[in-house]
């Protein structure tokens, strides 16, 4: 007998009316939804600027800058892994909202160990819109970082207020001095430099340590924002993997609440 045959009995076509209906969606299935998308590591984005001389307080020029010195791009390749935008996938990597098409550039500095990613919005790295002189291309992704990193080489002292955002509160200002040694320092707004204990003062960090500890520095100034953000809107910081426990602890709780017990088929017997 031909397989053939026995197939077309065995298979019928359904026609367009004939389409099994999905079945419809819970509330259980919407909360592990919900879940799914929270990450299973720990993200940080921010900004990463290069002030170079005669541009203290200049915002249009430092946004515009598409290069810096030699100490500044050792830092930047310090810093984190240059990668090409348009080879990675959102779903793995963290891009804290860069676009893969090009917009944005074509590659992005990434940082990340076995518990979290960090994206750098890099102005150098960006690229100047012929039609955007105020480079909102750039500000709109680092006028919303918490945190800005900022190579100052202007011999100025940096001011906190020089690029204008919402969100920005704390900036780490590197200084670069003679004998490959840096300055560096935090500045930022009195609530959250209050969160970082013991209270920052300006360190002395020579080049060959500088990238880890202005990452360091960093993440945790950029924790200590978080933490003030939503404690201002009356919720408190948890890292991804308690907000994951928590997220499925009150899903069984729901359930538990929503199933009702099975009836007693034996109780009339």
């Amino acid at each position: 007998m031909n397989p053939r045959f026995v197939f077309l009995h065995l298979f019928r076509s359904l026609g367009q009316a004939e389409r099994a209906l999905p079945l419809p969606e819970t509330e259980a299935d919407r909360s592990v939804g919900v879940f799914d998308h929270i990450l299973t590591y720990e993200t940080h984005k921010m900004g990463l600027l290069y002030v170079g001389p005669g541009q203290s307080g200049r915002e249009q020029c430092i946004l515009s800058n598409t290069h810096g010195s030699v100490r500044y791009t050792a830092l930047l390749l310090g810093l984190g892994s240059l990668v090409r935008l348009s080879e990675l996938d959102p779903r793995r990597t963290y891009l804290g909202g860069l676009a893969c098409a090009g917009e944005d550039g074509t590659h992005c500095l990434c940082w990340q160990d076995d518990v979290t990613q960090v994206v750098f919005h890099v102005a150098t790295l960006m690229p100047n819109v012929e039609n955007d002189r105020q480079r909102g291309n750039k500000k709109r992704h680092i006028g919303n970082d918490y945190v800005h990193i900022v190579y100052n080489e202007s011999s100025e002292q940096y001011d906190l207020a020089t690029i204008r955002g919402d969100c920005h509160c704390v900036c780490v200002v590197v200084q670069p001095l003679k004998l490959g040694h840096n300055l560096v320092s935090l500045v930022g707004k009195p609530e959250v430099l209050e969160l970082l204990r013991p209270p920052p003062e300006p360190q002395l960090v020579p080049d060959s340590s500088l990238a880890v500890y202005v990452r360091q520095t960093a993440i945790h100034a950029n924790v200590a924002c978080t933490s003030l953000h939503r404690s201002q809107a009356g919720s408190s910081y948890v890292n991804n993997w308690h907000e994951r426990l928590q997220h499925l602890e009150r899903l069984r709780g729901r359930l538990e609440r929503n199933t009702e017990p099975p009836p007693d088929d034996l109780a009339d017997l």
